[in-house]
């Protein structure tokens, strides 16, 4: 089996061990897949993603020609570069020519974004079953998650926070991974210039206001 379990999905995406094949990442929630398959773009395909070697499907135009995959998966960059297939949006349409792909990846890896995905679904259980295939849960980040990012985020900006602070946004964050990191910005913003954060501060609604006229300034 490749499906790994959500706890595992971090270690994966820092150190891919697939050279070739299909990465199915799924889940409910929709920032963390997006968020997952992004920097798995940037692993693939480098962080210059406007190079020759990578091709970006929506899973809605492979609906009536989902045998396009295959034929970008198996085209041969230019420049040598290796072939990497994102696909947005998977629907059941293109189970065939996946399936192809995982038998036979001819060097490619082609990454595939979905919702929430049945143990049942076909795409699923095509990527679960597959030696050339891995499965990525993206589930609503735990407790511990979401402390982690509040931390990593701070650190990152140099902004001190009051013990309490980290407790109280973990309370508030963490049903979307997109809308997490996008709130957590705008409190970094929101304290670039004393680096620190108080409980006070941290009052979600309390400090709405004060996030907009600092955007309007800032946009001035």
């Amino acid at each position: 089996m490749t499906a790994l379990k959500a706890h595992e999905v971090e270690r994966f995406v820092k150190r891919p061990e697939l050279d070739a094949g299909v990465i199915l990442v799924y889940g409910p929630d929709t920032g963390l897949v997006r968020e997952t398959t992004q920097r798995l773009v940037q692993f693939y395909a480098g962080r210059d993603s406007g190079g020759m070697g990578l091709v970006t499907l929506d899973g809605s135009d492979l609906d009536g020609d989902p045998g396009r995959l295959l034929i970008e998966a198996r085209t041969s960059s230019l420049f040598g570069d290796r072939r990497v297939v994102r696909v947005r949006g998977a629907g059941k349409s293109i189970a065939v020519p996946l399936s192809e792909l995982a038998d036979d990846p001819s060097g490619a890896i082609i990454i595939v974004e979905a919702g929430n995905l049945a143990p049942r679904d076909a795409l699923r259980a095509l990527v679960e079953g597959a030696r050339n295939g891995r499965a990525l849960p993206c589930y609503a980040d735990s407790d511990e998650t979401i402390l982690r990012l509040i931390g990593e985020t701070f650190n990152a900006a140099q902004i001190r926070t009051e013990p309490e602070v980290p407790a109280l946004l973990r309370d508030i964050l963490g049903n979307d991974r997109e809308v997490t990191r996008r709130e957590l910005e705008k409190l970094s913003l929101y304290a670039a210039e004393s680096k620190e954060l108080t409980r006070e501060e941290s009052e979600w609604r309390r400090i709405s206001a004060a996030i907009a006229r600092v955007l309007r300034v800032s946009q001035a």
